[in-house]
């Protein structure tokens, strides 16, 4: 059984519309701004997804990845969205993601994350 917070976010194989992943972001944005998750790693931050500047309304990157922990009760979930595929997913983690664990792991869109 999972923890109130942790009640709030909805696991999927699958998005059915770039809308409903629009809204799990907002959705884990405003969690961790309320304190109820931590960002473990993330491609690009949660503001970023959709642009700003001129690039606003634009996809950070093809691929992204958001991995967040739960501060009542330390699950762990990932948010991986692939623009091209037209896709996301977000599942529960076992381990919080460290990229040295991937050493031949090349990033696709030149950043490789923040780890925090």
């Amino acid at each position: 059984m999972s923890c109130p917070q942790c009640e709030k976010i909805k696991v999927r194989d699958s998005f059915p519309d770039s809308l409903e992943y629009a809204r799990t972001i907002r959705l884990l944005k405003d969690m961790e701004d309320a304190g109820e998750i931590e960002v473990t790693y993330a491609t690009c931050p949660f503001d970023d997804v959709f642009g700003q500047g001129r690039n606003r309304g634009k996809f950070y990157a093809k691929r992204m990845f958001h991995q967040v922990r739960c501060t009542k009760c330390g699950e762990i979930y990932g948010l991986i969205c692939d623009v091209e595929l037209g896709d996301a997913q977000l599942k529960v983690n076992a381990k919080v993601f460290d990229p040295k664990d991937y050493p031949d792991h090349k990033s696709n869109n030149g950043n490789n994350g923040e780890n925090k």
